[in-house]
């Protein structure tokens, strides 16, 4: 979310945008709070954040964090070219909220990925593919 603030407070610093797993407004059920507290302490899941995972403190004021911040009444004001990525079994972001951000971002496209929330890191190649091809201005 932190690239859509960046996106509305200075629309002049974004040329494009990269939107990966991610909505304008958060959606937290206590199912999906659990989840994600599971997924930032299983070993395997943590590996893949590298040497230097996120310490659980501030994930926990991440999660704080997200979960007050909306922008969906905005995104109208968007002006750069958007690309949503999504994997279409994620359990944290639910695909209505993917839709939102791509209904309420004029000319945005959406690319969905078989995988959940971090399909970027099991299958890398079609996700790098699919960016490049964005930035680049193949996929637009």
């Amino acid at each position: 979310r932190g690239v859509l603030a960046l996106a509305l407070g200075r629309p002049e610093k974004v040329k494009s945008l990269v939107l990966v797993s991610t909505s304008a407004r958060a959606a937290w059920t206590a199912n999906r709070i659990r989840t994600l507290n599971l997924a930032n302490r299983v070993p395997v899941i943590r590996s893949l954040l590298g040497r230097h995972p996120q310490p659980q403190y501030a994930f926990e004021r991440q999660l704080r964090a997200s979960r007050s911040y909306d922008c969906s009444r905005r995104l109208g004001e968007i002006r750069a070219p958007a690309l949503i990525l999504y994997g279409r079994s994620d359990k944290l972001v639910p695909l209505s909220l993917v839709e939102e951000l791509h209904a309420g971002i004029a000319g945005s496209k959406v690319i969905t990925f078989p995988g959940g929330h971090i399909f970027f890191a099991v299958r890398p190649d079609p996700f790098c593919d699919a960016v490049l091809g964005f930035l680049t201005g193949a996929g637009r």
